[in-house]
């Protein structure tokens, strides 16, 4: 089973990329590595995660921390931590996993799913909350967020699907080379 496209029920949001180096702009590439960087530079998780999600209200901080990482039989795209504010004002940890996909590629649930059984399964990981996201082009300098449900440490082992949470669709201006379609710098 495949991630739906986006509709045009959800939000959208003009997010500025005169932040990227032209330098870098010179080298963008359609690939997800290239995807990711400007995700990154642009902070699109924290955008959606403190505009669109349902948690919105609660985030305190997202961190990127890795990119490609790969374990025994998945590989994670991007690992964040982020901080959230609980209803007794104390700061609870949770980590957030990243697949990103080109236009044109499908996003498999299958795939989204093992991401947080394999985050659980590092003795380095203590978080008890991972929540799933992947990014897709969906577009000349569109890039669609989707935020799935979150998957509790003590659930893992039996959840088999994911649940939108939220998502949204955020247009790079000026626009990007490499993301979507268009490379050109108009």
């Amino acid at each position: 089973m495949s991630v739906p496209p986006p509709t045009d029920a959800i939000p959208q949001h003009d997010i500025t990329s005169a932040v990227l180096p032209v330098a870098s702009r010179n080298f963008g590439r359609s690939d997800e590595p290239w995807l990711l960087q400007v995700a990154v530079r642009l902070r699109i998780i924290e955008s959606h995660l403190s505009l669109f999600s349902q948690r919105k209200e609660r985030i305190r901080q997202v961190d990127h921390l890795q990119n490609s990482v790969k374990l025994n039989k998945t590989e994670i795209d991007a690992v964040f931590l982020a901080l959230e504010e609980g209803q007794d004002g104390k700061l609870r940890e949770f980590l957030i996993t990243c697949e990103a996909r080109r236009e044109g590629e499908d996003l498999n649930m299958e795939q989204l799913v093992q991401q947080p059984r394999a985050a659980f399964a590092l003795k380095s990981v203590k978080q008890d909350v991972v929540i799933p996201m992947a990014i897709k082009t969906v577009g000349a300098s569109r890039i669609h967020v989707i935020e799935f449900a979150e998957i509790r440490r003590e659930d893992v082992e039996t959840t088999d699907t994911l649940t939108i949470s939220s998502d949204s669709l955020f247009t790079l201006k000026p626009s990007v080379p490499g993301i979507g379609k268009r490379t050109s710098q108009s």
